[in-house]
């Protein structure tokens, strides 16, 4: 069973934002980060997710960057040997909240 500590899901977060950081260095502002446990709806397995809200030009993040290839050596030095699930959402979107039937 996945567990996630405040002191692993901090971990990872720092590792997120240095990867993000290094390949954005500008024109981003990348906040919260948020670490969860997930279960797969099909296999049941768990996982982690990464979700990253941003504040920033959604056009000009590049979909071709390997994000997992510059987390995974810090992933893997804290014990973690799973492939996490990651997305991107716009601060604006996030901060709305979830659609609703009007």
């Amino acid at each position: 069973m996945l567990t996630i500590t405040p002191e692993f899901a901090q971990q990872v977060e720092s590792i997120t934002l240095k990867a993000l950081y290094e390949k954005y260095p500008e024109g981003f502002v990348f906040d919260p980060i948020i670490i969860t446990r997930e279960t797969d709806y099909i296999h049941g397995d768990e996982y982690l997710e990464i979700r990253i809200i941003f504040d920033g030009d959604y056009e000009k993040l590049d979909p071709s960057w390997n994000f997992f290839r510059r987390i995974e050596p810090g992933l893997l030095e804290m014990g973690f040997d799973g492939l996490p699930s990651w997305s991107f959402s716009e601060k604006s979107e996030w901060e709305a909240g979830p659609p609703t039937d009007d």
